[in-house]
């Protein structure tokens, strides 16, 4: 944005390349909202949209629709009959993402039919709906077709969209076409685009509306002008923009469930499903009358010129006030977007009611609410025929007017021209509610038109400038008066009217530039010779060396950076914490939090928010927030026996929300409980390392003497210091009865016959590790004496050499807190994760079932669970001499280690020891039932817990999931297939698991 002059003659030369590109209008229309027509009924629409001037349907179609396959049969089968055409925009995000070879055989299929529109009459033309992960795709997809590929990825940004594979858009279609908090539409992201589009094509957004209050798709907001006069503003927009972007893309047709149709309403399966919608919002509402101006401003953009052969007038307001209705929790704004939220009676305070008029002439307009006249006239008119008028010529007049609040009752409009009528028309009464109690927020629309007597020709566009323009906060007074004269560069400014261009002040020859932001040198480089200064931004040192620019745009709209829960009986259910993490980071919806304080957008991009649980500051719409009040908030449940006991008081979607609940405190719970044991226990820990330390001689004996240990020696005795020697039986060394008439010294020299078998049983069935055993200290042993035992030596002794014992202390005895330790990362992000996944469920974004993530997250939040209530019974125990209680605290300590294995991921806890650790309840007899089955779970990588849990922390190698409704489906799947290996992953596992089934009747 530094000198706009310089780089409107730079654009000028990129656009100069697609000058052989002709311009064109197109109209969003969605196929699945043509359930069941035939191909007559396609024939009547496209009449229509030929009608205004539409050059083709973009025919959004969503991936495995049962729909696509005979609505696009039919919808050919009329276009080609019409002469009218169509292209594909490929939905990403309503059913998900298209497979590549799905979009190749569709594109095989129609691409090149004579009805697909095609891009500089060669190329078929491709769009999309979202779908930027899909990028790569489209690499093979072009290629393999040909196409010009000009998709909607909003959600990334024109800069980031356009960098995608390599750059395999060839263009770009933004989304944005609608205000911000009920004001004014701007051309500020469309500046983005052609900015970064540097000369490619550029497909811009025109729409009339946008109100959703559909719960079943998770879609409640709305995006409307108090003035009323979005339509007429926004092509007003198109038509002054320097440069013209290619492509207009109307949003849309035939959405009727964001309102924003222009078309008839006709019945749809969003308002044909009970559960989708709030309530029907659409029925009579239609927005034929919207086309009437369309007509000439398309064929304006198209050719810069159109010719006025009907006249009509057109209404467009809302029935209902916000303020004496159900608002249907629906806010002005969507945080989900990170805007910030109005409640609709404070966006829109006022009533208003727009109107646009066709004229060939001037014409003077009436309007009455209920007998009441009001003061209604056109706030702009298209310029006329001779140079220098710039009003009351051939085109579309358009305007607003104040409804004082006390009035309702039937609106009417008319028109006439020189004191005679020229038409009316009537429209619906403003007042009341609707049958249901609520302000219906779609706007309605209605108008007549008639044939015009004397067609007009309106003046060529391309002899026109912009003469009026606004602009951002700070832009605002240096935009209006530069756009006046002619210059209103885009990036800065925001053209509001074009005509004749007006004759600028005397010239005074004196050089202007911009005090310290780039954004303002190309604007005072233009004012200041015309005697406007602007002390605030502009002076005539030459300062370009040290111009800056802002590090947060001064375009963008601010954004909430704090707030707390909206009522006090949520604050229970943790929404206070709730509100001040999401609200910091822009996430503020209104009916559940209240903004504390604002700032600017890209100074919270510049911050890392603590998860990846915050939305990108543009997502696709479908997948947006709807407000769903059906559970009561204030209710929390101390665990999930509590809940489990009241179960059947509550939904099963509530109940899942208070299962969440549950396990968020459990999961704080954990963590807390977890940093005691990490900081002070030791003790506890070192207790373990002592008393297997103490076990090792009794299970080594038992291997022994009680088990087959000796078996794998071969014992050779001797009399010491004799070459001769025989083969006997090993020694017991704890019962030497057999050697008691021993009567000379005796060496036994204890050789392997089977080392790989007794070190295997010995570590494998008691737990005791080879590198614990030393055979290499001679073992001296008396035999006795008895007087049974005429002629025995008291005094012979036995030497044993090679006998397995316990070895010298230090051994290495893995410290089980050292796994323990590692397991604090995902312990850690466990209760945000949890919180935000029910933040999700809450505001309707969770595009999937809520028990998958209940069944997720449960688990691991049972096995830390497990682990602590262990690590109690440790604590419990703490120092002791009784073998039994040194055996009971060595198991708890196995079944909270490898209980905690899962947060860590099996090849660190390898790493740090865990086949030491879980073989230590070999070592006290307790394998069968302290922990080992859970052992032979966490063991294995490849076991359905640990994929699971390796894609919930990102550990054992397995990229973390996302958060999202996808991933946790797939988590969940494999968690319904672990019947067999739950029930080895203890008690508290099993428990847990009941227990939600009877709290989910799942």
């Amino acid at each position: 944005m530094r000198f706009w002059g310089s780089l409107f003659a730079l654009m000028a030369l990129a656009w100069s390349q697609h000058a052989a590109a002709a311009k064109a209008v197109f109209a969003h229309f969605m196929v699945d909202n043509a359930q069941g027509w035939d191909s007559t009924l396609w024939g009547v629409e496209m009449d229509s949209a030929i009608g205004a001037n539409i050059d083709a349907f973009a025919l959004n179609i969503a991936a495995g629709s049962p729909n696509n396959a005979p609505q696009l049969a039919n919808a050919f089968a009329a276009a080609n009959n019409k002469n009218f055409k169509l292209f594909f925009s490929f939905d990403y995000a309503g059913n998900g993402a298209w497979l590549q070879g799905d979009v190749q055989s569709l594109l095989t299929q129609y691409a090149h039919d004579p009805a697909y529109f095609q891009h500089e009459g060669s190329r078929p033309l491709v769009s999309t709906f979202e779908g930027p992960d899909n990028a790569a795709d489209w690499i093979a997809i072009k290629a393999n077709s040909g196409c010009f590929f000009i998709p909607d990825w909003s959600s990334v940004g024109a800069g980031p969209a356009l960098a995608l594979a390599n750059g395999v858009a060839d263009g770009l279609f933004s989304w944005a076409a609608w205000p911000w908090g009920g004001g004014q539409t701007n051309t500020y992201v469309d500046a983005s685009y052609l900015t970064d589009l540097k000369g490619k094509p550029y497909m811009m957004a025109a729409s009339p509306w946008f109100y959703t209050n559909m719960p079943g798709y998770g879609k409640n907001w709305m995006w409307p002008h108090m003035g009323m006069t979005l339509w007429p503003d926004r092509w007003t927009q198109i038509l002054a923009l320097d440069p013209q972007p290619l492509y207009v893309e109307i949003i849309s047709w035939n959405d009727f469930g964001e309102s924003h149709y222009i078309s008839n309403s006709v019945s749809s399966p969003p308002f044909e499903t009970d559960g989708i919608a709030q309530y029907d919002y659409v029925s009579g509402m239609s927005h034929e009358a919207l086309q009437y101006p369309l007509a000439v401003w398309a064929q304006q953009f198209k050719t810069d010129v159109s010719t006025v052969t009907d006249e009509s007038i057109t209404l467009m307001y809302l029935l209902h006030d916000a303020s004496s209705c159900n608002d249907g929790n629906t806010p002005v704004n969507t945080a989900t977007q990170l805007q910030f939220e109005y409640f609709a009676q404070d966006a829109l305070p006022h009533r208003y009611i727009g109107y646009i008029a066709t004229l060939t002439s001037p014409a003077d307009i009436t309007i009455s609410v209920g007998g009441h006249a009001m003061a209604a006239s056109f706030s702009f008119s298209p310029p006329g025929a001779a140079q220098g008028s710039n009003t009351g010529g051939a085109g579309v007049y358009y305007g607003s007017v104040y409804v004082d609040n006390s009035y309702t009752g039937t609106v009417t409009a008319s028109l006439s021209r020189n004191g005679a009528a020229l038409m009316s028309v009537t429209g619906k009464a403003i007042g009341g509610c609707t049958s249901d109690g609520y302000a219906n927020f779609n706007l309605y629309v209605t108008g007549d038109i008639i044939p015009a007597a004397s067609p007009t020709q309106t003046t060529d566009m391309a002899e026109m400038t912009c003469i009026a323009g606004t602009g951002a906060t700070d832009f605002l007074d240096i935009c209006s008066t530069a756009c006046e004269y002619g210059y209103c560069p885009y990036g800065a400014c925001v053209c509001t009217a074009y005509g004749w261009p007006v004759t600028k002040p005397k010239w005074t020859g004196a050089v202007g530039h911009a005090l310290t932001d780039w954004n303002y040198e190309g604007l005072c480089s233009f004012v200041y010779p015309y005697g406007f200064t602007f002390p605030e931004y502009c002076g005539s040192a030459d300062n370009t060396a040290s111009l800056t620019s802002p590090t947060v745009s001064p375009f963008l709209p601010f954004v909430c950076t704090g707030g707390t829960a909206a009522t006090t009986d949520w604050t229970g259910f943790g929404f206070d914490t709730i509100c001040a993490w999401t609200c910091a980071y822009g996430y503020c919806p209104i009916h559940f939090c209240t903004c504390t304080g604002t700032g600017s957008l890209l100074a919270l991009n510049g911050v890392t928010a603590p998860y990846d649980t915050i939305p990108d500051a543009v997502v696709p719409d479908d997948a947006d927030w709807a407000l769903d009040p059906a559970c009561d908030f204030s209710l929390s449940f101390p665990s999930l026996d509590a809940l489990s006991a009241a179960s059947s008081n509550y939904s099963d979607f509530c109940n899942t929300v208070y299962a969440l609940d549950v396990l968020i405190n459990d999961a704080s719970t954990v963590l807390t409980n977890y940093t005691a044991i990490n900081t002070d226990y030791d003790s506890l820990f070192g207790y373990y390392v002592t008393y297997v330390y103490d076990m090792i001689p009794s299970a080594l004996n038992k291997y022994l003497y009680d088990d087959t240990g000796l078996a794998h020696f071969t014992c050779y005795f001797s009399a010491t210091g004799s070459a001769d020697s025989t083969i006997q039986a090993c020694p017991n060394l704890s019962d030497l009865g057999n050697y008691a008439d021993m009567t000379s010294d005796t060496t036994v020299d204890v050789v392997f016959n089977n080392e790989t078998g007794f070190w295997s049983d010995l570590a494998n069935k008691y737990g005791v590790e080879q590198d614990w055993i030393s055979r290499d200290t001679p073992i001296p042993v008396s035999t006795g004496c008895s007087t049974t035992h005429a002629g025995t030596n008291c005094d012979a002794t036995m030497t044993v050499y090679g006998f397995p014992q316990r070895a010298a202390d230090p051994l290495n005895i893995t410290n089980p807190k050292d796994i323990f330790a590692k397991a604090g990362p995902a312990l850690a992000g466990l209760p945000d994760s949890v919180t935000a996944t029910l933040w999700d469920v809450l505001l309707g974004q969770w595009n999937g079932s809520v028990l998958d993530p209940v069944s997720v997250v449960s688990l691991p939040i049972a096995m830390a669970q497990q682990a602590l209530e262990s690590m109690s019974q440790v604590k419990a125990i703490g120092q002791t001499e009784e073998d039994s209680e040194k055996a009971d605290l060595i198991g708890f300590i196995v079944t909270a280690v490898l209980s905690i294995v899962p947060f860590v991921g099996e090849e660190v806890a390898a790493a740090a020891g865990l086949a030491q650790v879980a073989r230590a309840a070999n070592l006290v007899g307790l394998a069968a039932n302290l922990g080992y089955d859970i052992y032979a779970v966490v063991e294995n990588p490849s076991s359905a817990p640990m994929v699971m849990l390796g894609e919930l922390f990102g550990i054992g190698g397995i990229a973390a999931a996302a958060r999202d409704a996808a991933s946790y489906a797939r988590m969940a799947s494999l968690r319904r297939e672990m019947s067999d290996e739950l029930s080895g992953l203890g008690t508290r596992v099993t428990d847990q698991a009941t227990t939600l089934q009877k709290i989910t009747k799942s």
